[in-house]
């Protein structure tokens, strides 16, 4: 029985995200959908790369809106 094999794009969607929220959008995403058209392993690591996109795209934002407001 062959074992499944992570996401190669669930992976890097999840390290993209603590860089660069865009990035790791897109790779979680891509990811997410390999995994469940392909039966791979690593939808976990997918989520956690589009809350923490979020996440981080919302600091951002309420950081760029604080600095304009001043």
């Amino acid at each position: 029985m062959k074992t499944k094999e992570y996401s190669k794009m669930a992976i890097a969607g999840f390290i993209c995200s603590f860089f660069s929220s865009l990035l790791g959008w897109i790779f979680s995403g891509i990811g997410l959908h390999n995994i469940a058209k392909y039966d791979l392993k690593g939808k976990g690591l997918s989520i956690a790369g589009i809350i923490i996109s979020s996440v981080n795209f919302i600091i951002g934002m309420i950081i760029i809106i604080a600095i304009m407001g001043l």
